[in-house]
C-alpha cells in the first residue's frame, strides 16, 4: 500500500485525490491518501509518519504558502519522503530543483502523469530498500539503513556512526569501513570522515554542510574527488 499526502487548496487537493484514487481502482493498487491543506498540519503529519511515501505538493497554496519552500523543508524533516510537484503554470519549471523531487507534473496533465509518477517511486523505494550497512558493534550485529547514516568520523582508534537519531561507536577503520558502503552516496572527503551525500544541505570548496548543521571538512587533496563524485550522484538521483 502506498501512503500518499495530497497537500494544496482544498477543492484542488480533493480533486487530487480523486484522480489518484480512479488511477489506484483502475490498476487495482491501494493507497491510503491524507488531503491536508494546511502548512504546519503537514509538516507535523511528516515529521510524525516517516513511512510516508510520497507527498503531492502543489508549488503556490494560496497566497502566501511557498510550495518550493515547504518542500525543502520535507526534504529535511523526512529525506526519505518523495515530493511530486503538481502546478498550473510553467513558470516554476526551474525553481523546482531547489528541492529534492521525484517528479514535476502540470495539474491538467496529472492523469497521464501517474504512470511516469508510480514507475520511478517504484524504482525509488526498490533502491531505497536495498540500502543497509551491516556492522559490529559490541559483540551484536547491526543492520542500519544508509539514509540514517549523517557522516562518520574517525577519532583516534574509534570510529564514531553519526545518524538522525543517534551515534554507534565501533573499532573497524574507515578504510575497512569505507568497502562496505555504497560508493555512489558515500564519499571519504578526508583523511578522518565519510559522508552522505543524501545528508548534504550545501558544499563548498571547504566543506560540507549537512541538514542537521554539522560541518564537514573537506581536504584539499579530495577536493577534485569529491566534487566528481558528488556530481555523479546528483545526476543520478535529481
Amino acid at each position: 500500500m502506498f501512503q500518499i499526502v495530497v497537500f494544496d487548496e482544498r477543492r484542488s487537493g480533493e480533486r487530487t485525490r480523486k484522480i489518484l484514487e480512479q488511477y489506484a481502482h483502475k490498476n487495482q493498487m491501494s493507497f491510503q491518501i491524507e488531503t491536508i491543506f494546511e502548512e504546519p498540519k503537514l509538516l507535523k503529519f511528516v515529521e510524525e509518519h516517516q513511512d510516508l511515501d510520497v507527498v503531492f505538493l502543489d508549488i503556490r497554496v494560496g497566497e502566501s504558502v511557498d510550495g518550493i519552500d515547504v518542500a525543502k523543508k520535507i526534504n529535511i524533516l523526512a529525506p526519505r519522503v518523495a515530493i511530486v510537484f503538481l502546478t498550473g503554470y510553467t513558470d516554476y519549471a526551474t525553481e523546482v530543483y531547489d528541492a529534492r523531487q521525484l517528479y514535476f507534473a502540470k495539474k491538467e496533465e496529472l492523469g497521464q502523469s501517474l504512470v511516469g509518477i508510480f514507475s520511478r517511486l517504484h524504482s525509488e523505494i526498490a533502491r531505497r530498500n536495498r540500502g543497509f550497512v551491516h556492522i559490529h558493534a559490541k559483540g551484536k550485529e547491526l543492520i542500519i539503513r544508509e539514509e540514517e547514516i549523517l557522516y562518520i568520523e574517525r577519532n583516534g582508534r574509534t570510529t564514531r556512526i553519526h545518524c538522525k537519531k543517534d551515534t554507534i561507536d565501533i573499532s573497524e577503520k574507515l578504510s575497512e569501513l569505507e568497502k562496505k558502503l555504497n560508493p555512489v552516496i558515500f564519499v571519504r572527503c578526508h583523511n578522518s570522515f565519510i559522508v552522505n551525500f543524501m545528508a548534504v544541505r550545501e558544499f563548498t570548496r571547504t566543506d560540507f554542510v549537512l541538514n542537521d548543521e554539522s560541518i564537514i571538512p573537506i581536504s584539499r587533496y579530495k577536493l577534485n574527488e569529491t566534487r566528481e563524485r558528488f556530481f555523479v550522484w546528483s545526476k543520478q538521483y535529481f
